[in-house]
């Protein structure tokens, strides 16, 4: 039975009394089942809110409808750190416009390619990523990718392939593809060509692949994943260490995907910026490019975002560019800090030690005061445990 409209090839077989139908043109629409539509944006311009117009050649394909340019608000998916447009149901585009909320910035009209990430330019930008969990010690040397189109072969090196990189734990990741493959071999790379699963397997974008040469759609580092793979310790950067790659302070505990680090000293930035800031990184080394910004990152959600308390934490996938990946800032002072992965979430607060008392003999003139989560007290009560700030001098004092 033909269930979508369009043009088809019959093709009769009078001896077997049948025939084939093939060759459909047109739009499809899609019926209950199919899979959903939807793209992402990498948003290399930081804008504040991305929107989605789409159309294709009979309907407008956007949920607030023809008159309601600049489209539909995207949504931020912080397990990838991009931005989401699902079309609405029954609506399959064909062209699709990325905007910042104005025609200020805007996209040219692009094709629209289901399920593909864009950037801010237009161009497709989805990144080609596989896994390989060794939970099952199938390994005790670094694993091994051979992968191959119609083309030919899909990554650089001969047999038996590119190394692949520790990602955490016992999780390994390959990106470095240099086409689209549609086969992928992985092979515990001593020499032995022993492969998962024995052979040739099906690639598949973001897959996590086993030894047994099955895969599964896996989140690693946290998020929606509160049972799966952590970073084996995470590092604290920013003002405290002058955003040194080689000298970010390690986690001193770490249980099941959370990280605690006690009376870490954040400094203000600079004498004009009295401010600190920080994140969270993966690794260390030498410099940012080679090193840090090849591994996970967990930052904020918006650049330089207020931290008074708690917040979410974004993962910021390796590979990303440094200026990306957005940092909290807090007001100077000592503080126990927590980075939950599980829940994606980090907590500040202040350090036990450090408090003081305010004597009548310490001037009030243009002095601030916050409670210990950062909420600035505008009338201060006797006996408050507050911090107190006076130009580029912050201190915990009982009031």
């Amino acid at each position: 039975m033909i269930t979508q409209s369009g043009t088809y090839t019959v093709t009769p077989n009078a001896s077997a009394k049948t025939f084939t139908i093939s060759g459909f043109s047109g739009t499809p629409t899609p019926t209950p089942g199919d899979d959903e539509y939807y793209v992402y944006l990498k948003n290399t311009s930081n804008w504040s809110q991305p929107y989605v117009w789409a159309w294709n050649s009979s309907e407008n394909c956007t949920a607030v409808g023809s008159n309601g340019w600049p489209g539909d608000k995207m949504t931020y998916d912080s397990s990838t750190s991009l931005w989401k447009w699902t079309a609405p149901d029954g609506k399959v585009p064909t062209q699709i416009i990325f905007n910042p909320g104005s025609d200020n910035g805007k996209t040219a009209d692009l094709t629209y390619v289901n399920k593909a990430t864009y950037d801010c330019s237009g161009n497709i930008v989805s990144e080609l990523i596989i896994y390989f969990d060794n939970s099952d010690n199938w390994t005790s040397s670094t694993p091994k990718v051979w992968a191959w189109n119609d083309a030919g072969n899909c990554v650089s090196g001969s047999w038996p392939g590119a190394e692949m990189t520790l990602l955490s734990g016992k999780v390994y990741k390959f990106t470095a593809f240099t086409g689209t493959p549609t086969g992928i071999i992985i092979t515990k790379g001593n020499g032995d060509e022993t492969k998962a699963g024995g052979g040739d397997l099906t690639f598949v974008n973001g897959a996590t692949y086993y030894s047994d040469g099955t895969s599964a759609m896996v989140t690693h580092g946290g998020g929606d994943n509160p049972g799966g793979d952590y970073p084996s310790t995470l590092y604290l950067i920013g003002n405290l260490n002058s955003w040194g790659t080689n000298t970010s302070v390690a986690a001193e505990t770490v249980s099941n995907g959370v990280y605690k680090w006690t009376k870490v000293d954040m400094p203000a930035a600079s004498a004009t910026d009295n401010s600190s800031y920080f994140t969270f990184v993966t690794s260390q080394g030498a410099d940012w490019d080679n090193y840090v910004n090849q591994t996970d990152r967990y930052g904020a959600a918006s650049e330089d975002e207020e931290l008074t308390g708690s917040a979410p934490i974004v993962l910021f996938a390796a590979g990303v560019n440094a200026s990306s990946a957005y940092s909290w800032k807090v007001i100077p002072t000592k503080y126990d800090v927590t980075a939950d992965l599980q829940n994606m979430k980090v907590t500040i607060v202040l350090s036990d030690s450090g408090v003081i008392s305010l004597t009548a003999n310490d001037s009030n003139d243009n002095v601030e005061y916050y409670t210990l989560l950062g909420v600035r007290v505008s009338n201060p009560q006797a006996g408050q445990i507050l911090i107190r700030r006076q130009g580029s001098k912050v201190s915990k004092i009982v009031y």
